[in-house]
């Protein structure tokens, strides 16, 4: 299971028995935020594999990975977004400096561009 870089954008693949077999978009899982959140495509590569380990088929994959978001139902305290103020909030607890660097980088592409 890798994650590699298309056209329309860095998709979830598997190979097996020397075949190229394609997940999903990494920017359609919602979890991922548009694919800008790396650490969780990562997280789906990880729960895509370990799944394919244990004969979930790909359809059931799949279905998984685009209803998970990053909710506060779901998964509390990490990248829950809040909009519909003048403003945007994202709630996340980066308990370690690489979870830091990662909520530095989301933010990054989350934050609109400014006029200067």
């Amino acid at each position: 299971m890798v994650r590699e870089p298309t056209v329309l954008g860095d998709e979830l693949v598997l190979y097996q028995d020397h075949r190229r077999r394609p997940i999903m978009r990494a920017r359609d899982i919602p979890a991922t935020l548009g694919g800008f959140a790396q650490v969780n495509v990562q997280n789906a590569l990880a729960a895509a594999a370990i799944a394919l380990a244990r004969q979930v088929p790909l359809q059931v994959i799949r279905s998984a990975l685009s209803s998970f978001s990053t909710s506060f139902e779901l998964s509390p305290g990490r990248l829950n977004l809040y909009d519909g103020h003048p403003f945007r909030v994202l709630l996340d607890y980066a308990h370690n400096p690489t979870g830091m660097e990662y909520l530095s980088e989301l933010i990054g592409h989350l934050r609109p561009p400014r006029a200067v």
